[in-house]
């Protein structure tokens, strides 16, 4: 399967504002339709409704583990540290978890405002610089994305509907675009805050 960045589709656009009066929702800026977006919310709760020991989140990191060697790598070595500290959720189960997570929070927040989403996906960047000593790249997040599409290829509802595939390619630019835009800034003290914390008080 070809890297996402190769394939041709519509990049997100950061602008917030339609004609400068009007905020975008986050929908507007991951650049897809309704009928996608209803296609979306008609696709991923069979999807996230297995959690974490289903096919598409258990095979997530070892797919991204095939593709991206150092990704294993430093997963791995990561896992060893959580279990020396006799830690309850090792590494990946946590990338796992968050991951879900994720996804699921941008599918759920289509119709409203994207400063927070896009915050989010910026700090996990600006959180994994410290690992450039370890040689991670910003090549790895594309990998994840590619495996992420793999995961997402295998529902029925996505083979069927070509709509619905170009749906979750803009989703996946949009988040590894963000992510590696924070992974090549600095930022001393990134926040860790939770995002569904994030888009509570934005709605209020």
């Amino acid at each position: 399967m070809g890297k996402i960045s190769k394939l041709k589709f519509k990049r997100s656009n950061p602008d917030l504002s339609i004609d400068g009066i009007k905020q975008r929702t986050l929908r507007d800026v991951i650049g897809i339709t309704i009928y996608q977006a209803r296609l979306l919310l008609q696709c991923w709760p069979n999807i996230y409704s297995t959690g974490q020991s289903g096919p598409f989140a258990s095979q997530l990191y070892s797919n991204l583990g095939k593709r991206n060697p150092k990704a294993k790598t430093i997963l791995t070595k990561a896992d060893g540290v959580a279990v020396f500290s006799q830690s309850d959720t090792d590494c990946t189960s946590m990338h796992t978890k968050l991951t879900l997570e994720l996804i699921d929070a941008i599918i759920r927040t289509l119709d409203n405002p994207p400063t927070s989403i896009i915050n989010y996906l910026t700090e996990i960047g600006q959180c994994h610089r410290t690992l450039k000593d370890e040689g991670m790249s910003t090549a790895m997040w594309d990998d994840l994305g590619d495996a992420i599409l793999e995961g997402v290829r295998k529902n029925d509802l996505v083979r069927r509907h070509k709509e619905l595939r170009r749906a979750w390619l803009a989703i996946i630019a949009f988040i590894t675009d963000n992510i590696k835009q924070g992974h090549n800034t600095f930022k001393a003290s990134p926040s860790t805050n939770d995002i569904n914390d994030r888009n509570n008080k934005e709605q209020n």
